[in-house]
């Protein structure tokens, strides 16, 4: 006997099963285009988080400016050197949680030990420093990562294979390690920024680098290949023994942020121009620095409402060239008026920040599995309504 519905109870059966199938794809759909993801990051010291007042205050400033990722300074982790109160950090993590900010923990790798600097090439430095960043997490379980900044020697020096070689040693193993033990964390670091040296018979050049520039040699966006760096220059951050590109292309880091702190816009927008000629597509790991603190328009004479004005101007150009992420140094230093930067920022519907967005570190937490899960009541309710209306068709045909 073959089985048959009503045209109309048919019609009615396949509306909701219509609906059911568009909760699905719409969800498929939010998670593929609906959701503006940017990172926007900012750098607290101390000093922006140590009172409630402070905290308040800096708070309302994130908020204000549609921030969504904070690098907040590390108290001390046992033996480990920190830079703020482990009660200020602990209830200012607290009330950035509450409001869904992306929170890690910034740390000084070269200062690890207070007095001291590390050497890198150290393998009792190098397991010190992972269980430095391990500790942190245990810690603070509601930080998303851990931030390393001064991963670097000291001063600017010879390029040298083998300090560069320790640095990414304690990056890669660092992220080994948070990867078995916490894989929903991430390790981010803060470099050098391009900018420039002169190439001396010392330096050991990495090969990739000499590769891109043979290849970019005659190329305007090739910097170093220019009379100013006697058409035989390096990036600068070689010159402190960090690689960047190698970290993201072995897949040691999450993101790195470079930090191109000057006012001047052509020579940022040329460091953004660089980042997307790299090898191995980095330039999609990568957050810009953008300059906000005293020595920026204290050194030059610039005033505050010219840098603001500029960093729009960067952040608008760096939107363009496959940048989704910014982060700026810093909000709450003494004496600065952050209210300035933030109505550039979000002062009014054509700013940049105007619309809120979620951050790159929180992107995964509205992956389709979330949304499906967030969304499985109605879908539910709709078979289950579903299933009724088909069993009810078949007892009233019997």
């Amino acid at each position: 006997m073959v089985w048959s519905i009503p045209k109309r109870n048919t019609l009615f059966l396949i509306l909701i099963m219509v609906s059911l199938c568009s909760s699905i794809t719409s969800i498929e759909e939010y998670t593929l285009a609906d959701q503006n993801i940017e990172t926007r990051a900012v750098w607290l010291n101390h000093y922006a988080f140590n009172s409630d007042a402070k905290r308040n205050e800096t708070l309302e400033k994130i908020r204000s400016a549609n921030l969504n990722t904070v690098l907040m300074i590390s108290p001390p982790i046992g033996d480990n050197n920190g830079w703020s109160e482990i009660e200020d950090f602990s209830e200012m993590l607290e009330e950035l949680v509450e409001y869904d900010i992306s929170v890690h923990a910034w740390i000084a790798n070269l200062y690890r030990v207070k007095g001291q600097r590390a050497d890198f090439s150290n393998t009792t430095e190098q397991s010190e420093q992972i269980n430095w960043a391990l500790e942190i997490l245990r810690t603070y379980p509601k930080l998303d990562g851990v931030h390393f900044d001064y991963i670097r020697t000291e001063n600017l020096d010879y390029v040298n294979a083998t300090k560069m070689n320790a640095i990414s040693s304690v990056i890669e193993h660092t992220k080994e390690r948070i990867r078995e033990e916490f894989p929903e964390k991430y390790l981010t670091t803060a470099g050098w920024s391009l900018s420039g040296e002169i190439r001396t018979p010392q330096d050991e050049l990495p090969e990739w680098y000499l590769e891109w520039f043979n290849q970019y040699e005659d190329d305007p966006v090739n910097r170093w290949s220019k009379a100013a760096y006697s058409h035989n220059g390096h990036p600068t951050c070689f010159g402190v023994q960090q690689d960047p590109v190698i970290w993201l292309s072995q897949g040691e880091l999450d993101f790195h942020i470079s930090m191109e702190y000057c006012y001047e816009t052509d020579w940022w927008t040329g460091e953004v121009d660089i980042w997307n000629t790299f090898p191995y597509e980095v330039v999609e790991h990568i957050f810009m620095g953008l300059g906000w603190y005293s020595g920026v328009w204290e050194e030059e004479s610039y005033t505050e409402e010219m840098v603001a004005t500029e960093i729009v101007n960067k952040i608008q150009y760096g939107r363009s060239h496959k940048i989704t992420g910014f982060s700026i140094f810093e909000l709450g230093e003494p004496y600065n008026n952050d209210s300035i930067l933030i109505s550039k920022l979000a002062g009014d519907e054509n700013d940049p920040f105007w619309n809120k967005a979620i951050s790159g570190f929180k992107a995964e937490s509205h992956s389709p599995i979330d949304l499906f899960q967030e969304n499985i009541f109605p879908i539910a309710l709709i078979g289950i309504i579903s299933l009724v209306v088909v069993y009810a068709i078949k007892r009233k045909r019997k």
